[in-house]
């Protein structure tokens, strides 16, 4: 995902609050873990963004429909 559609940095430059991103972070070797980002600008000067997120991995993974 390039930089600009970060949730912080799009929050910053629009000056908004932007929810539900979903980003991958690649952990050591090839494992994944998924995140769900929600970014605000805070409404001081020089302040910058509040970030949350929430483990959404298991979410992510595919579902064993056979069992």
């Amino acid at each position: 995902m390039p930089a600009e559609e970060y949730a912080s940095v799009r929050a910053m430059t629009e000056n908004r609050k932007i929810e539900n991103v979903e980003m991958g972070i690649l952990k050591s070797g090839s494992e994944v873990t998924w995140i769900n980002v929600t970014a605000a600008p805070i409404p001081l000067k020089d302040y910058g963004v509040i970030i949350t997120y929430g483990d959404i991995t298991e979410r992510k993974k595919p579902k064993d429909f056979l069992n």
